[in-house]
């Protein structure tokens, strides 16, 4: 799935779980894009972009999974803006990330 990137956030805390009462600790990655509408229903349609936000785990080995090779402060911020494809796996989790290339036209077709 194409989508143009509109934020990236590192976030990294902490909270008590109010089911466990047990501290858990986080530091994630969130990536806020803009991509296709999902199908529409035979109900209704729909035209232009829906907001998508995936998190991962700032994790080295799941960063390489995702990125290719772990992404630094400034490699973050430069996907602002910026068309990505997004690949995600059979779960609908989000395996790999890569820039989009589009198709080279044919001039005069």
């Amino acid at each position: 799935m194409v989508v143009t990137i509109i934020g990236v956030e590192h976030r990294k805390g902490d909270f008590v779980d109010k089911k466990t009462n047990e501290r858990v600790v986080f530091d994630n990655i969130q990536i806020y894009a803009n991509g296709p509408i999902p199908s529409p229903t035979k109900e209704g349609f729909a035209l232009g972009k829906a907001p998508i936000t995936e998190k991962f785990q700032n994790d080295k080995d799941i960063l390489e999974s995702v990125f290719g090779s772990v992404p630094t402060a400034d490699d973050l911020k430069s996907m602002v803006g910026v068309q990505y494809e997004f690949y995600y796996n059979q779960k609908g989790r989000l395996e790999m990330i890569k820039p989009f290339e589009a198709p080279l036209s044919k001039k005069g077709a």
